[in-house]
């Protein structure tokens, strides 16, 4: 497996030349927002409930060459067929390394999930062969926490398995400001005393809050508008485990009802996360990133 670390800012000269040919088809053959897109099967996350089957149909999972066995320490989204969406600190981990990325989880206990009378495919499991991420990555800081994987295949989209929407420039109101509502999901810690994290995929709302807010709560990082700030309801929080994966936001898309598309990606949060007197957390902002996203997309 290949890791790279490539250069943010001499993208942004040019992204505004050629971001908007790029939306559909790279000169490479890749593609991102399909049709299938942002679309779900129903109408440790700390205070969250349980997803319902197919709610998330872009999440992985990704697992890590620990000792003796492969642990699953944080998320990600799938963006094409063959690159996942998730944070630097997540694939930035050596000596360990990821070595395994699954899609179409649910229930990790059972080898075939079902809801009522509906059964789910069985999950797809890809290694990644190519990892990149932003060269001005800075671990203490938690500055452009943002990587791609590149799987060893083509995914085979289906019901149960199918990518996020990115927020591109010309599709309008994908944005999440001040007070509006999110999703985040996964299999983290439910509480920060949790030791394993959930087996059932778990989901909460979050409430996009002021940068503030996260300036109060880490005052020791210098934040920028690559980053947003969510949360701070107690008992409501992304926690340990989640890392990696999206925040996501159900909106209006190409006239085809909603969809969800990944606004932000779970970055840092306090070590006691989601108690009684929880602050927010920090995401890395999509948006922010889409011209070195789309360059990077080989």
């Amino acid at each position: 497996m290949k890791i790279v670390s490539t250069s943010y800012y001499k993208l942004i000269i040019l992204a505004f030349s050629w971001i908007y040919i790029m939306e559909f088809t790279m000169s490479t053959h890749i593609t991102v927002n399909e049709d299938v897109c942002g679309s779900a099967d129903s109408n440790r996350i700390v205070g969250g409930v349980r997803a319902s089957l197919g709610q998330y149909p872009w999440l992985a999972r990704l697992g890590y060459n620990r000792t003796y066995k492969i642990t699953f320490e944080c998320a990600g989204a799938l963006i094409t067929k063959r690159h996942i969406l998730t944070a630097s600190h997540c694939v930035d981990v050596a000596p360990v390394s990821v070595v395994q990325v699954i899609l179409g989880e649910h229930d990790a206990r059972s080898e075939t999930d079902c809801e009522m009378d509906m059964c789910a495919d069985p999950v797809q499991i890809f290694e990644p062969i190519l990892i990149t991420y932003p060269i001005e990555y800075n671990n203490p800081e938690y500055k452009h926490d943002i990587a791609l994987i590149k799987l060893n295949r083509e995914v085979k989209y289906t019901r149960w398995i199918h990518p996020i929407c990115l927020p591109l420039p010309n599709d309008t109101n994908i944005f999440g400001g001040i007070n509006n509502i999110t999703e985040v999901a996964g299999w983290g810690l439910m509480n920060s005393h949790d030791p394993e994290g959930a087996k059932v995929l778990q989901t909460v709302k979050l409430k996009i809050v002021s940068m503030d807010e996260c300036r109060e709560a880490f005052e020791s990082l210098e934040l920028g508008p690559e980053q947003m700030c969510a949360g701070g309801i107690p008992g409501k929080d992304s926690c340990s485990g989640d890392s990696g994966g999206p925040m996501q936001k159900g909106l209006a898309f190409r006239n085809k009802g909603p969809r969800y598309f990944a606004i932000g990606i779970v970055s840092l949060g306090m070590k006691m996360c989601g108690g009684e007197f929880a602050t927010a957390a920090l995401y890395t902002n999509v948006s922010f990133y889409i011209p070195w996203i789309l360059n990077n997309l080989d």
